[in-house]
């Protein structure tokens, strides 16, 4: 009798916990029905390593959803479109990123979607998966290859056989440049051009810039004798000019209308003359100051 109550009890209390599990299932079955979906789709060239029908989806690492359907794209046949069934108050963005997280150890792998900004424009919402792990590596190493390839092809020109010519050449002229300067008896020309050149600054140094002086010395006191003589002889012109006014006012000579446009050209000429003078003048004084500036300073302004 004991044993037989003993299994009664163990029977009532396994049903118990099938019919409490029946319930909790049911619960969460009916919880599931209130929460509303949407669809967004993720359209690939190529299907994303690990992904299946009923892979999870994620947001900023949390589980919203699913993966409901894979199929081909209808307007463009070559490419896959994944649905997503996601949870309708989860804030997915028009500028949301997918991105595949593999799960070495299972091979499964699911899709995680991050956070945006922009709402989208249309009900056919289109989620941009991002470039995975392996495709930026091999597209990284593709851009380094095309590089290396660049630059053996400008290697392969720049060691061409036409370069190499040229730079043969090159090399051939710098070796009889250098025989050239090293040889004895142009060693010796060199080295007397040198010395003659020397000889000619020490001479054009000591005796010839010291006869220049002293002859540039004698221009300017000339030309200071030339200017005191052209300075009387304008006092002269003047004086003459003087009383011919005064007689032509006074009436004593009746052709001064005619003498008066001669009178006048002589002024302006004397009068020409004497600045003509004044510069000629000036001018030596600046030469009799500093002779070797005059002379080499201006020339290296022209």
């Amino acid at each position: 009798m004991e044993n037989r109550n003993s299994y009664t009890i163990v029977g009532l209390f396994f049903t118990l916990c099938i019919i409490l599990f029946a319930v909790f299932m049911w619960w969460m079955s009916d919880s599931d029905k209130n929460i509303s979906y949407e669809e967004y789709y993720i359209i690939a060239d190529e299907l994303p390593s690990g992904i299946r029908v009923e892979s999870q989806v994620k947001f900023v690492g949390v589980v919203v959803g699913s993966v409901s359907k894979i199929e081909f794209e209808k307007s463009v046949p070559e490419r896959i479109r994944l649905t997503l069934k996601i949870r309708s108050d989860v804030p997915i963005k028009k500028d949301s990123l997918a991105d595949v997280e593999y799960q070495i150890v299972s091979g499964i792998s699911t899709l995680n979607i991050s956070r945006g900004s922009e709402e989208f424009d249309t009900n056919y919402k289109i989620i941009n998966l991002k470039e995975g792990l392996f495709s930026q590596l091999t597209n990284k190493a593709q851009n380094i290859s095309d590089r290396i390839n660049d630059m053996f092809v400008n290697v392969d020109k720049l060691i061409s056989d036409e370069n190499l010519k040229h730079l043969q050449t090159t090399l051939v002229n710098i070796d009889i440049l250098t025989k050239s300067l090293s040889d004895e008896a142009n060693l010796k020309n060199i080295n007397e051009i040198l010395k003659n050149l020397n000889g000619i600054s020490a001479n054009i140094k000591d005796t010839k810039i010291n006869e220049l002086v002293i002859n540039l010395n004698n221009l300017v006191n000339n030309a200071n004798n030339m200017v005191v003589k052209f300075n009387g002889l304008i006092g002269g012109f003047d004086g003459v000019q003087e009383k011919l006014n005064s007689k032509l006012s006074s009436g004593e000579y009746d052709f001064k209308q005619t003498l008066q446009p001669t009178l006048d050209q002589t002024k302006e000429f004397l009068t020409n003359f004497e600045k003509t003078l004044r510069q000629i003048r000036n001018t030596l004084n600046r030469l009799e100051d500093n002779p070797y500036e005059f002379f080499f300073k201006d020339v290296k302004e022209r």
